[in-house]
């Protein structure tokens, strides 16, 4: 009697954790092994529209989020080559934004923002420069 019920439970085993493991869909954050990297890139206007200086610039903030989602995961500042770079995140969509000036905007900076997936568990995606102005 013993041996049929030891029996039944190595039978239902393996259907119990693959039901269990196909229930486990990780959304987009951290947690992952995923990373998105990209530069800023400075174009900086004097009050009457003529460039005084362009180039990559450090200190800027840099914010990622769940693409659709209003609130942003992290941010951080870009490194004296503009670099920034975000790591330990899982699958999903994802937008980078940074904030250029706008001169005809009411807050006077407008959100520059590409979107990105990741795809693979290890993937690395570098995005395109940001060009902002300042």
């Amino acid at each position: 009697m013993a041996k049929r019920k030891y029996t039944a439970f190595i039978l239902v085993l393996p259907v119990l954790l693959l039901t269990v493991l196909a229930g486990c869909k990780k959304d987009p954050g951290f947690g992952g092994q995923a990373t998105v990297k990209g530069k800023v890139y400075v174009k900086d206007y004097d009050k009457s529209g003529y460039l005084k200086s362009e180039g990559y610039t450090g200190d800027l903030r840099v914010t990622i989020g769940v693409a659709g989602a209003a609130a942003e995961l992290d941010d951080q500042r870009t490194r004296y080559d503009g670099s920034f770079e975000f790591k330990f995140l899982r699958k999903g969509r994802y937008e980078v934004w940074v904030y250029s000036q706008c001169d005809t905007c009411a807050t006077e900076q407008t959100a520059v923002v590409q979107e990105v997936e990741l795809t693979g568990k290890k993937q690395t995606l570098t995005l395109p420069d940001f060009v902002i102005a300042q």
